[in-house]
């Protein structure tokens, strides 16, 4: 029988492993891979956060200041009633309400509001004429129907209800008025002259709300702001209101500086998102 030999492979088709330099190698650039990877997540997280907490106090700030102006332009309307001789005139008998309007004391007012000591928040009352809307009793066949409602789309106050007999309110019945305030949970809230009790919030992580009135000289006809809503001199009158709400978001972490309050303080940074809003609204009525 013939015996076979075995042929050697062609040096070409031989196969070897890697060596300890190229797997080094491979290694270090799956780290550098790895790492962007892991740094553009990051970066994306972060860059995600401050994107939705900014759009979010942005919206929280439109719809609180829409709100307050829709209040604060409507501030002093009169109803127009009738008068001597057949004629129309507008309502004499509405003088405001007291701040705070709770109490029930003190000169009524238009607007007003209390000034927040040490830059603490500040409170904005307004108020304006309306026909108030008294439920009618069931039980008591004699009791007059409620009167026709005015304005039928401007008489609600700021947490959008009308103005009924309440008890809590009755010393002004024929009043709307909306109280804005800051509470201790950096709740932007609102009490009104409608039957809820209790304020509502209106905006979530207000750190500071902040109020001037505009006093015009009618002998210059100079307008300057004023923390009071109380004129300083008898020929000036309240025409504008100016309001600075400053807020803050709710995650931490983010990257940022120091930033400037409604009074010009500065707000050490602590990783969340502030911004700080003003707008200025003008008053409907005139001779305030």
């Amino acid at each position: 029988m013939t015996q076979r030999g075995f042929l050697p492979l062609h040096p070409g088709h031989r196969q070897k492993g890697i060596s300890i330099v190229e797997l080094l190698v491979g290694m270090a650039i799956g780290l550098l891979v790895l790492v962007a990877a892991v740094g553009s997540l990051v970066y994306t997280r972060v860059s995600s956060t401050v994107v939705g907490d900014s759009s979010r106090l942005q919206q929280d700030a439109s719809t609180a200041f829409r709100t307050i102006g829709q209040q604060i332009r409507q501030g002093g309307a009169r109803r127009v009633v009738a008068g001597p001789g057949g004629n129309v005139e507008f309502n004499s008998q509405y003088v405001g309400a007291p701040v705070p309007y709770a109490t029930g004391a003190g000169t009524p007012v238009l607007v007003g509001g209390m000034d927040g000591a040490n830059d603490a928040p500040d409170t904005l009352q307004i108020s304006y004429d309306t026909a108030a809307i008294i439920p009618d009793d069931p039980d008591d066949p004699d009791e007059p129907e409620a009167p026709a409602t005015p304005w039928p789309n401007q008489n609600n106050d700021c947490i959008g209800e009308r103005t009924s007999f309440h008890e809590k309110r009755s010393q002004f019945p024929n009043t709307v008025f909306s109280v804005f305030a800051v509470n201790a949970n950096q709740e932007l809230t609102c009490d009104g002259s409608g039957p809820t009790d209790g304020a509502i919030a209106l905006a979530q992580g207000v750190e500071d709300f902040q109020v001037w009135y505009g006093a015009r000289n009618t002998s210059n006809d100079q307008l300057t702001y004023q923390s009071s809503a109380v004129p300083t001199a008898a020929n000036q009158q309240i025409e504008t209101v100016m309001v600075c709400l400053r807020m803050a978001g709710q995650a931490t972490g983010n990257p940022g500086a120091n930033t400037t309050g409604c009074n010009g303080q500065v707000i050490a940074d602590d990783g969340r998102i502030r911004r700080t809003f003003f707008r200025v609204f003008n008053m409907r009525n005139a001779g305030l």
